[in-house]
């Protein structure tokens, strides 16, 4: 039995990973999770405005920051 789970452990984790997913895209309003953990979609680059703000946060929270 051992043997069969070293043997298929990546089988066996992304089915896994999945299945977690494909649930909780039931439970939450976030749309294609599954997708996205799997990296079937891809990632839009920052444009320049997001990079300087990312960069003057340097490493605090951004709700701090936020001005109401």
């Amino acid at each position: 039995m051992v043997d069969f789970f070293q043997n298929y452990k990546g089988i066996l984790l992304a089915a896994l990973n999945f299945m977690i997913t494909r649930y909780l895209e039931k439970i939450n309003f976030v749309p294609r999770i599954a997708e996205k953990v799997a990296g079937s979609i891809p990632r839009t680059h920052l444009n320049n405005k997001e990079k300087t703000i990312l960069l003057e946060l340097n490493d605090s929270c951004f709700l701090l920051s936020i001005q109401i």
